[in-house]
């Protein structure tokens, strides 16, 4: 039975049928923490992938078969598979298109809806064809095109070499220059959970204005919750059997004897990890965005406001374990993020009540920092987290 499975599983990815490409994220090893963040900047709405080098995820099935299974038994009945996307289908996404001025056939085709309800891609004439659903680069990032991740990301070595023959320096290397190529890996859960808010915040001004499309995903509350939930986690890497609770090279024996050990401990710390870089991922895409707004003075400027609270971000801060210098810089944060008044619209107007280039700068400026420390928390391994209380 097992070998059928495998076979329609190999036919499936190669004939790139309906359900081509609407995978979940795949499983990734540690990385050490990189030199480079992301340039300042206020971001487009989603993930702002590039359709062209969307390879689809029938490029992954070889190494990732047990996730593929894991596709049809759970994550395509989710809202990341097919629910999500059929959103776009129904009375309410017309109603929305209109308000927009999107007609209902480019809804599901290049509208800004399938930067988050599907994966942009392009046909084999180059033509757009969404992936149904939230594929694995979605949240992984594009990992084709020229320099892309995909060749390399699982390449141990010389032709033939298995991943436990791997020497440290090789998988030190082969991590950073995935890491630089763009994606986004297990160890660093900041960059991966910061993603996640590109669409769970939405970052389309007229949408908001002009609809009454709600501007965060309420059920996204709770990560921890969402990322170990059995529809959405997906960490067979190590063990095709088993779906672990976290991902299973974070705690990969190889590597990380320590993890394996203390298995159990190191789930808890893992999820306190989920729990810190939500708060400083949410915190910072709504800076972001906040620093991109086109009325200061609008709904959705205002929305974006009451969506940060400082001193809920300074509570979860206090809790973790910092060196003198750490606990300094974070509360030279918190007083910077208080200084910009965000419950307040967007803060100190202008007279002409616009943001001022200076005012976006701080802003970004805040943003950046927040960027860094969430970085430096999420790969560590969690042992500055005992404090940490989960929700």
């Amino acid at each position: 039975m097992a070998r059928v499975l495998v076979a329609m599983l190999l036919i499936w990815s190669t004939t790139r049928c309906l359900w081509d490409g609407m995978s979940v994220l795949s499983a990734a090893e540690p990385l050490p923490l990189s030199d480079t963040l992301r340039a300042s900047a206020a971001p487009k709405p989603g993930p702002n992938l590039i359709p062209a080098n969307i390879e689809g995820d029938s490029m992954c099935v070889d190494c990732h078969r047990a996730e593929f299974a894991h596709l049809w038994s759970q994550w395509r009945d989710s809202e990341h598979g097919w629910i999500g996307y059929s959103r776009l289908l129904g009375d309410r996404a017309t109603q929305l298109g209109e308000s927009l001025g999107v007609d209902a056939d480019r809804l599901t085709k290049d509208s800004v809806c399938i930067e988050c309800h599907a994966t942009p891609n392009l046909d084999f004439h180059g033509r757009m064809k969404p992936i149904l659903g939230v594929a694995c680069e979605a949240c992984h990032n594009a990992s084709g095109g020229e320099g892309g991740w995909l060749n390399m990301h699982a390449a141990y070595g010389p032709p033939g070499t298995r991943r436990v023959d791997e020497s440290p320096e090789h998988f030190h290397d082969r991590k950073q220059e995935s890491a630089k190529r763009g994606q986004l890996q297990s160890a660093n859960i900041y960059a991966l959970v910061r993603r996640c808010y590109d669409c769970h915040i939405v970052g389309d001004e007229t949408l908001i204005t002009k609809t009454d499309h709600q501007i965060e995903d309420r059920d996204f509350s709770n990560i921890v919750g969402q990322l170990t939930d059995e529809k959405i986690r997906h960490n067979f890497h190590l063990d095709q059997a088993v779906n672990a609770p976290v991902s299973t090279l974070w705690t990969d024996a190889h590597w990380h004897p320590e993890r394996a050990t203390n298995l159990e401990q190191s789930v808890t710390k893992r999820k306190k990890l989920y729990f810190v870089v939500a708060v400083l991922g949410r915190a910072e895409t709504v800076l972001r965005l906040m620093a991109g707004v086109n009325d200061p003075t609008g709904d959705y400027a205002g929305d974006l406001g009451s969506l940060i609270d400082a001193g809920d971000l300074q509570d979860v801060l206090e809790s973790i374990e910092l060196s003198g210098a750490e606990r300094d810089d974070v509360e030279s944060l918190i007083k910077a993020l208080e200084d910009l008044e965000l419950e307040d619209t967007a803060g100190d107007l202008d007279e002409d009540e616009s943001l001022s280039a200076e005012e976006r700068r701080a802003i970004l400026a805040v943003a950046d920092r927040i960027e860094l420390l969430g970085t430096n928390i999420a790969t560590g391994g969690g042992d500055n987290l005992a404090e940490v209380v989960l929700p």
